[in-house]
Formats: structure tokens, C-alpha cells, sequence
């Protein structure tokens, strides 16, 4: 699913029972149903996870993160691709915008957003992924940082 539908339907999850519930009991109701999503789908995910890290999708990530930099719309991502780094990550990137953070920030929903970005990590276990992000946006940093790291586990921060 797209990402950016897929935040909208959490967003509208959220808008409803932010009324009724907690923040963390939310959080713990769209983690739980993502988690159920990813454990019907682990074989296209790791199936995903092993295309991920091959020379031709990596090259294709690079050309999107130079293309952004055009910034062809005012609510696209922007993004910095980063190369491999010896002992440390197979590739990564630098998203400096956001447009999923940025519209929960317009619809009064950057508590959740935080929520919304730890999914990145359910999904990396699945894929197999190895997601290691220090920064990210929606904590107040000047841009996500996307480390990804084969066959090895997320390391959420």
C-alpha cells in the first residue's frame, strides 16, 4: 500500500478515537494491526528486503533522491541519497522533507506522526532490513536518517 494512504488511513483512526482513548493506546492498536498486516505478507516482504539491496534499485534510489532535489512540487520529498559506508551501512538516505509529517503537522497530529514513523522499523524486521535511524523529523530533527543494513535487525532508537 502507499505510503502516504496508508498514513492517511492511521490519520483518520487517529482523528476518531483520540476522542476516546489515549495516545499510547492508539499507538498500540495501529502497531498491533500493522504488525498482523506484515505477518500475512512476510514472504513478499522479505522477498522485498532481498530486491531492496540490489545494484538495481539502489541506483534507481539514487537517481529519485537527485530527482527531488529538484523540487518539481512544493509538498514532495526531499531526499539525499548516501552511499555505502564501510562497516557501518549498505546505503541510506537523508530525507530533509517529509510530506506525510508535514500534513500531520497541518491536521494537529504530530503526536502521532512519531507512531506512524516507528512502523518503518516493524517493517524492516520483516524485510530483514536492518533500518538504523538516529534523526527523524517528526521528533523535532532537521531530517530523518534511513541506515540500511542487510540481513540485520532494526535498531530502533
Amino acid at each position: 500500500m502507499d505510503s502516504f494512504i496508508e498514513s492517511m488511513i492511521y490519520l483518520s483512526i487517529y482523528k476518531i478515537l483520540i476522542e476516546y482513548l489515549e495516545l499510547k493506546d492508539i499507538k498500540n492498536i495501529i502497531h498491533e494491526y500493522y504488525k498482523e498486516y506484515m505477518e500475512d505478507n512476510k514472504e513478499l516482504l522479505l522477498s522485498t528486503g532481498i530486491r531492496m539491496f540490489t545494484n538495481e534499485n539502489i541506483d534507481m534510489l539514487r537517481e529519485s533522491a537527485y530527482l527531488s532535489e529538484e523540487i518539481k512540487f512544493k509538498d514532495d520529498y526531499i531526499v539525499e541519497f548516501l552511499d555505502e559506508k564501510e562497516n557501518s551501512y549498505n546505503f541510506g538516505n537523508n530525507t530533509h522533507k517529509c510530506p506525510i509529517n508535514d500534513f500531520f503537522i497541518k491536521h494537529n497530529a504530530s503526536d502521532l506522526m512519531i507512531h506512524i514513523c516507528e512502523l518503518d522499523y516493524i517493517r524492516s524486521e520483516y524485510m530483514k532490513s536492518g533500518l538504523d535511524r538516529k534523526y527523524c523529523l517528526a521528533k523535532g530533527d532537521r531530517y530523518c536518517s534511513f541506515r540500511w543494513n542487510k540481513g540485520k535487525k532494526p535498531i530502533w532508537r
